[in-house]
């Protein structure tokens, strides 16, 4: 067993909830299930149809400007709030003592792959595919454009359409160190408005070659941060925000399990 200073401890839940409240224990090497509280979902309406110019005869020629807002059925969101405490625990899970962490901090990860994360070789996407000189390079999105297919995601809202930019701070991944943006990310939305210094999310793989890379998405702990729909109203706090891709076939009437990793720190 190997202990470190900052006490990290990855953790796997797989979950199809959007709300997660976490309970972590630290206490074997092999990653646990914590508690999960499911607490809401929610999406927009679809709207009805608009009637124009209803009340003009025939012989006109109509010169319109048409906006609309669309869901996008083919992204889903998890945000929520994070809890957890560090415990000494023996093989039966009874416990010695426990550390209170107070206000956490650290990453959340989301995967759709149910296997076990290689997480010392955990990178940015792009790195996985490297040239023949054993160097990946930042226009290289191999990985990425895999997952395109996997996810059924043709159209320019596809993942790599949606993580084009790459505006990060570092991130620590168990003992790996990922520069500052270096990976290809999001900025999710702070009171319904794009922002650039709250929550960010990182497109990640753990594989060092193509064929056995899996996507990850990678986010930060915040805690109590202003979210996503907080306003004067509703001033909602979270501790994470991310989006992942759901399948983009329009035939698609299913959904998409995600497995989620907790590092406290």
């Amino acid at each position: 067993m190997i202990f470190n200073s900052r006490f990290q401890k990855i953790v796997i839940i797989g979950a199809l909830v959007v709300l997660l409240l976490l309970n972590i224990k630290l206490g074997i090497s092999t990653p646990i299930g914590p508690t999960i509280t499911y607490l809401d979902n929610s999406t927009r309406s679809i709207a009805s149809n608009t009637t124009v110019n209803s009340s003009e005869a025939g012989g006109y020629i109509f010169t319109l400007s048409l906006s609309s807002v669309e869901q996008n059925r083919r992204w889903k969101a998890y945000v929520g709030n994070v809890s957890g405490s560090l415990t000494l625990d023996d093989a039966n899970s009874y416990t010695i003592f426990s550390w209170d962490l107070g206000v956490l901090s650290g990453e959340i990860y989301a995967t759709r792959n149910a296997s076990v994360i290689n997480w010392s070789n955990v990178n940015c996407s792009w790195a996985a595919a490297k040239n023949e000189s054993g160097y990946g390079n930042f226009s290289n999105r191999s990985v990425d454009e895999r997952e395109n297919v996997a996810l059924s995601h043709t159209r320019l809202d596809n993942i790599t359409g949606t993580f084009s930019t790459r505006s990060h701070p570092s991130m620590q991944v168990g003992e790996v160190t990922i520069g500052a943006n270096e990976c290809y990310s999001i900025r999710p939305y702070v009171n319904d408005t794009a922002q650039s210094s709250t929550f960010s999310e990182l497109l990640l793989t753990d594989g060092s070659s193509l064929p056995n890379s899996r996507i990850i998405y990678g986010t930060f702990v915040k805690h109590n941060a202003t979210a996503y729909n907080a306003n004067a109203t509703h001033n909602l706090t979270y501790d994470f925000e991310m989006l992942v891709p759901e399948v983009g076939s329009d035939a698609w009437s299913s959904s998409t399990a995600y497995y989620f990793y907790v590092e406290l720190t």
